[in-house]
């Protein structure tokens, strides 16, 4: 199995620094469920008014 990481690191916000959370793929039936439950999150929504400071890409075994 692999694991493609994205991560984005920005300047820290009031609202930022609210959000977490943790999700993965196979808690879901398929792919397509578990992006759409993604892209609605708040979580992911809100830092897309942000522009990230630094990103990091990458895949490892697990």
């Amino acid at each position: 199995m692999e694991q493609l990481h994205c991560e984005f690191l920005f300047k820290p916000t009031d609202e930022l620094s609210k959000l977490e959370t943790v999700e993965w793929s196979m808690d879901y039936e398929d792919l397509d469920d578990f992006l759409n439950h993604i892209e609605n999150l708040q979580e992911f929504k809100i830092p897309l008014n942000s522009k990230p400071i630094k990103l990091d890409i990458y895949q490892e075994e697990v």
